[in-house]
């Protein structure tokens, strides 16, 4: 029987700070500022202002989407629609959990109006980022996100001649995911935060590239413990993304949390 190890400390302590009267909320679920002028207006007022602030948001987001999508290649727009596409799915569930949570209704109140308009504020961000950029550096090296809690940040080495980290392009939108080569080393961190009740994961360590893809595998026990399984992770190169798929990585995250997802150059 596998040993199932311990959360680390600090993964547990950020856990519990997570959790305030009772009720668990997700740091990365974007909120308004808390001085956000429809939360000094009367309770009974509060939703009408947050649903009016939140169809504007709306509004801004939707003109945003189609100028980026007029700029971008047929395979970038796809990519930028099936991602949107499951974000709507992703913002209706962690509003109506937040809402049922704090307010006893999963819909039609301020506290579920505050929670899209925030979230709707940052998709807006997260897409000028992610598909948007007009000037994008050349190499692997950079900061990645997949819109849904999670981040990427792959560090160059001195001794990877052939990763060109300030080569600019003058080309629309994200540029290609450059071809992997074989040898090369880079630092990383990956961290998440996962679903209504932040469930939370972080990792660091040193990917290799190999067979077209890159890996990292964990270091110490469990290379001389049989019992105790070492993480894996795999940097796969999609295009314009980086889609990580991880494998036995329980003792990295919290229960629900994953590192798995396709990360977008963000910087």
């Amino acid at each position: 029987m596998k040993e199932v190890r311990p959360l680390p400390v600090w993964l547990l302590l950020f856990g519990l700070l997570a959790v305030t009267g009772g009720q668990c909320r997700d740091p990365l679920a974007a909120q308004p500022d808390e001085g956000h002028f429809c939360s000094k207006l009367k309770p009974g007022q509060q939703k009408g202002c947050f649903e009016k602030e939140f169809r504007a948001a709306d509004n801004r987001l939707n003109k945003t989407y189609q100028a980026i999508k007029a700029r971008l290649s047929s395979d970038l727009v796809k990519s930028m629609q099936t991602q949107s596409r499951n974000w709507i799915h992703y913002k209706e569930y962690q509003c109506g959990w937040r809402s049922e949570m704090e307010a006893h209704q999963d819909k039609d109140t301020a506290v579920y109006y505050e929670c899209l308009l925030g979230m709707t504020q940052e998709r807006t961000a997260y897409l000028q980022r992610a598909f948007g950029t007009r000037h994008q550096p050349a190499g692997l090296a950079g900061e990645y996100d997949d819109g849904f809690g999670g981040s990427l940040t792959i560090k160059a080495l001195a001794d990877n001649n052939g990763d060109a980290v300030h080569e600019a392009t003058k080309e629309t939108g994200p540029r290609l995911i450059p071809a992997f080569v074989a040898g090369q080393r880079f630092d990383f961190s990956i961290a998440v935060v996962r679903g209504p009740t932040a469930h939370l994961g972080d990792l660091s360590g040193q990917l290799v590239i190999r067979n077209g893809a890159g890996f990292y595998e964990e270091e110490g026990e469990c290379k001389t413990d049989a019992d105790v399984e070492c993480c894996q992770l795999e940097f796969r190169r999609q295009g314009y993304s980086i889609q990580v798929l991880e494998t036995n990585c329980q003792a990295w995250h919290g229960a629900r949390a994953f590192f798995d997802g396709d990360f977008y150059r963000v910087h």
